[in-house]
């Protein structure tokens, strides 16, 4: 099944208004757009008072229908201006959710949003994030306190894939999209079910429409719901408060594969963190955690990005397999959210990184024929990844490489040493980490509400939360068994830049990868050793990258000579058998198998699989971590934060760190 979305179909009307051709239906008002959204959606849901009296640190709205993204911008603007008239309330960031079956393209979205100069702003972070159109959700970060959550596909479809927590997560709802006479399919029960679910007590929604049918459908289950004067010509519409929200049982995903029990508010005195580990992972999740508040110790045995994280460079570009699978959609989307992470922080740090492109050979028989493949169905859009000819492949790289490739227009190259140390420079500098590098982690142990970590110097520290971000070091503790990762050797060959090789633009991928130069140096690698964690540089290796990019750059006139070799590093990726990391709260095995022992027979689930309080992993990221780092770390910090995940739930359980223990338990293995 191909996962590019329908673009929508419009038309500009002789004011500028898009037209929806698909159902003959205007995108806003024509009157005033910006007017009607203030009016209906944030004066229906009451915003402004709320907001003042809102004791948490998000509010969630939830939208159907986004359109041209003028309702989410219009509420941008006026939650920004309530942040800088209310600088000390404990609501400090804001979340949207919205849903869109036929997006516009980003040309269509920019030509809509052109006329609304109040709230550029807004609309100039939406146009540099916007995502492929690709179907699922795609969390974009419009500013330090504002993010978006925009799932792309049938509403009916992306709402189940949303976990509730139990308790609902949407504290308002802009009930938009095309009129009900328009648009039918959307306005149903189960659509109103599913808004209901995700609700919180209490939680408000507001929508254009007076339908008796809408009203009625959302007063069944559990709104109370009222008329309200309309906006403009419509005499009417309709706004209501969540009085008695459903009593639903958790399904089988949620007793399985839970998160945390949701919570109140963090207290100041409960946000601090400790994290195991020193490279990309660890990092970034500091930094997510960081940007909500939360004091995070790092701790690594010997110094920052001494291990996988250390090499020169790494190629950033997502898995992408043909038929869609939990598997591309994570790297997809991960890819996704994280080049835009790097390419933004750019703009405050000092690192190595550049958005050059990143091509895929297709060596041999085989993949040619599912490159031609890719032509043949079109399963993702070109923004995310294209065919090339041989000529347009040479072009692209500036060296002749003397084949067809995937291409990956927003693939980059990553020096993640520069990367790590800014990084944790700035957040120390903010006060926001402390850095405890030298110091090894050897033993855990809960104690009421909190963590015992014991040092290699026999001291012992306490923290609220720990996070295990050590690669496959996290076996080396007791509370991580069940966890199934393994070690991968691979050295990585740096040679100094010279002629031919000087000229290489773009990253290439074969069964190996060359990168363009950094520091006048050049990365070719990388060995892959299973089961092998020694970090000894080896000859041998050396001489296999050398002979392997010989032998697909055979065209190229470069020479791969040992003259040329200015460096080599092993290091250890840590890997897992379906290829998937393993993020989220641990649990404890011999409790599980006891509890879930006759998972074998097919039975309902009834009792939740158990999980430690406040501890947590980010391991498993294998030779992809750059490219899903920032990424697993938001959706990891989201889980800590008790706020709506960025995946959706069948991601979420591919993720979970008891997977291992589950199959087994269904096989009958324990």
């Amino acid at each position: 099944m191909s996962q590019s979305i329908q673009a929508a179909d419009i038309h500009f009307n002789e004011s500028g208004t898009p037209i929806s051709n698909q159902f003959d239906d205007i995108y806003y008002s024509r009157e005033d757009g910006l007017t009607e959204s203030y009016y209906v959606f944030q004066q229906g849901n009451q915003l402004q008072t709320r907001w003042l009296a809102f004791e948490q640190e998000q509010f969630v709205i939830a939208e159907t229908g986004f359109g041209t993204g003028l309702n989410f911008l219009a509420v941008c603007q006026s939650f920004h201006e309530f942040r800088q008239q209310n600088p000390e309330h404990t609501l400090k960031r804001l979340h949207f959710i919205s849903f869109e079956k036929f997006p516009l393209t980003q040309a269509a979205l920019a030509e809509s949003l052109s006329q609304w100069s109040t709230v550029k702003p807004w609309a100039v972070q939406l146009l540099a994030n916007y995502p492929s159109l690709i179907q699922g959700v795609h969390r974009l970060q419009i500013d330090t306190a504002i993010s978006l959550d925009l799932w792309f596909g049938d509403v009916l479809d992306s709402t189940p894939q949303i976990n509730d927590r139990g308790i609902g997560v949407v504290d308002a709802w802009f009930l938009d999209g095309f009129a009900p006479s328009k648009n039918p399919d959307m306005w149903s029960d189960e659509l109103f079910y599913q808004i209901a679910r995700l609700t919180k007590q209490s939680g408000s929604f507001a929508t254009f429409t007076a339908a008796g049918f809408v009203r009625r459908g959302l007063m069944q289950q559990g709104f109370n719901a009222y008329k309200l004067p309309g906006f403009g010509r419509k005499r009417e519409m309709v706004a209501g408060v969540m009085q008695q929200k459903p009593n639903l049982a958790l399904n089988r995903s949620q007793l399985l594969f839970p998160t945390p029990a949701a919570h109140t508010n963090r207290q100041p005195d409960e946000k601090q963190v400790a994290i195991i580990g020193g490279g990309i992972s660890a990092i970034s999740s500091a930094y997510a955690l960081a940007q909500r508040g939360y004091q995070v110790s790092i701790y690594t045995q010997s110094h920052l990005a001494d291990a996988a994280s250390g090499n020169h460079q790494g190629a950033v570009y997502p898995l992408v397999q043909l038929q869609h699978n939990p598997l591309s959609e994570l790297h997809i989307k991960a890819f996704e959210f994280s080049q835009r992470h790097y390419s933004h922080m750019q703009t405050t740090l000092d690192f190595g990184f550049a958005t050059c492109g990143v091509l895929q050979l297709a060596f041999n028989a085989d993949r040619q024929r599912r490159l031609q493949q890719l032509v043949d169905e079109q399963n993702w859009p070109e923004t995310l990844v294209h065919a090339v000819s041989t000529e347009q492949a040479n072009d692209i790289a500036g060296i002749n490489i003397n084949s067809p490739a995937w291409y990956y227009p927003n693939g980059a190259w990553l020096n993640p040493v520069s990367y790590i140390k800014a990084l944790a420079e700035q957040l120390v500098a903010k006060q926001q980490l402390v850095l405890h590098e030298n110091t090894q982690v050897t033993t855990l142990q809960q104690e009421n509400n909190h963590w015992q970590l014991t040092l290699n110097n026999g001291h012992t520290v306490d923290a609220n939360i720990v996070i295990l971000a050590c690669g496959h070091a996290i076996q080396d503790f007791e509370q991580a068994q069940g966890v199934e990762v393994h070690p991968v050797r691979g050295q990585v060959t740096e040679l100094a830049s010279h002629s031919e090789l000087a000229k290489l633009k773009s990253v290439i991928c074969h069964k190996g990868y060359l990168t363009p130069a950094f520091s006048q140096k050049h990365c070719a690698g990388a060995s892959f050793i299973k089961d092998n964690d020694s970090i000894a540089v080896s000859q041998q290796e050396d001489e296999a990258n050398l002979a392997q990019q010989s032998q697909f750059l055979a065209q190229s006139g470069i020479e791969f000579t040992p003259e040329h070799i200015v460096n080599q590093r092993a290091s250890i990726r840590t890997c897992t058998q379906d290829h998937i990391p393993v993020v989220g709260a641990l649990f404890d095995q011999k409790t599980l198998a006891a509890s879930h022992h006759d998972l074998w027979k097919g039975q309902k689930v009834t009792l939740p699989a158990n999980t430690y309080d406040n501890l947590y992993c980010l391991t498993g990221l294998a030779s992809r971590g750059l490219s899903t780092a920032p990424f697993l770390a938001e959706y990891l910090a989201s889980m800590i934060n008790q706020e709506v995940l960025p995946v959706a739930q069948n991601i979420s359980d591919a993720l979970n760190p008891n997977r291992f223990v589950v199959k087994k338990l269904i096989r009958r293995e324990i």
